[in-house]
């Protein structure tokens, strides 16, 4: 013992014969079966009871141990996991194999089961399996399996199973517990509708644009798509493993209300997310450049109002012409008007 406390009482529970190791346990699935008391004692550091576990039980089950401290309301506990085994006469073995235990289902469509089983185990060794659909054996499994697919099953149909482990002297464990499996009908309609989008928002608003975000939304199958609203008009769909888009072609400052839907792809469409309300900005001025005169040259062709800059001086074309060298706006005023 690792936590040497005065012990009040120790208490021992098994689960009961009808339980179904396929469901979470509950209480009502245990049964005390033994105690000791130890009257408020330190215990030893290692201490081991002797219980007696009912003829009745076979196969796998659950054992849980509680040691309750005397002096607090405290307890500590234990579980384990048992395969219980009986014996038998027989041929060359005495023992029959193991109830096998874990036995569960997967089904991978309508008309097809998948067994799956941990295995048996014996004295000796496990030859076969046999398997049991509705109380009638449907196969003989090799020992070395853990699982069997069970085809031609029908629509819509409910089937029990249950396994049984042989041994090579014919020795027979006991039935595991039976489980059930239900297949599809042919068609089961889609009718559940995907959870709204959540926190939707906006962000880099601009004059003409605005990007929206969203968190994902739920389905029972897949989210296929999601439609982007503007006000009470679906502007654009995107696939369903997008959360944003970039809204534009949009007014300057100018109000607009946005939601999200999810769909999926049996058509089912969720309610509207959260409505935002977006204000664009105001669009800027144009820029003006400003009207910078260039400096005169000589060969260059000159259109009237084109305006330059000799000596200092801003002049005006008054007249289109070709300048040549003698031709300055200082000394031809008949070309150039000064500002």
């Amino acid at each position: 013992m690792t936590a040497p406390h005065a012990k009040k009482e120790w208490k021992y529970y098994k689960t009961k014969k009808d339980w179904n190791p396929n469901a979470p346990i509950e209480r009502k699935d245990l049964e005390l079966f033994c105690t000791y008391s130890d009257g408020g004692k330190l215990p030893e550091k290692s201490v081991s009871h002797q219980c007696e576990i009912p003829a009745d039980r076979a196969g796998y089950h659950v054992i849980l141990g509680v040691w309750e401290i005397a002096d607090t309301g405290n307890a500590f506990y234990q579980v384990l996991d048992v395969n219980l085994t009986k014996s038998v006469s027989g041929n060359g073995s005495n023992t029959d194999a193991n109830s096998t235990n874990e036995f569960k289902s997967k089904q991978y469509h309508d008309k097809i089961t998948t067994l799956s089983w941990h295995p048996s185990t014996d004295n000796v060794s496990v030859m076969s399996y046999e398997l049991f659909q509705n109380g009638h054996k449907i196969a003989t499994i090799p020992g070395t399996s853990v699982s069997y697919d069970v085809s031609g099953l029908s629509q819509g149909k409910t089937y029990t199973y249950a396994l049984k482990a042989i041994d090579a002297a014919g020795n027979e464990s006991l039935l595991s517990l039976e489980i059930t499996v239900q297949t599809t009908s042919a068609t089961i309609p889609d009718t559940s509708t995907p959870t709204a989008p959540s926190n939707l928002h906006a962000h880099n608003v601009s004059a003409a644009s605005v990007n929206l975000m969203w968190s994902s939304s739920m389905d029972n199958v897949a989210v296929s798509s999601y439609d982007i609203y503007q006000g009470s008009e679906r502007i654009a769909t995107v696939n369903g493993t997008v959360t944003s888009y970039e809204v534009a072609g949009l007014k300057s400052s100018s109000t607009y209300t946005f939601s999200i839907k999810a769909k999926d792809s049996a058509g089912n469409v969720s309610a509207a997310s959260n409505v935002i309300t977006v204000t664009t900005l105001e669009s800027s001025p144009p820029v003006v450049e400003p009207d910078v005169p260039k400096t005169w040259a000589k060969n260059t062709s000159y259109h009237i109002g084109d305006r330059v800059i000799y000596k200092g001086v801003i002049y005006t074309c008054r007249q289109a012409h070709t300048s040549i060298y003698t031709w300055t706006p200082s000394e031809v005023l008949a070309l150039w008007l000064p500002e």
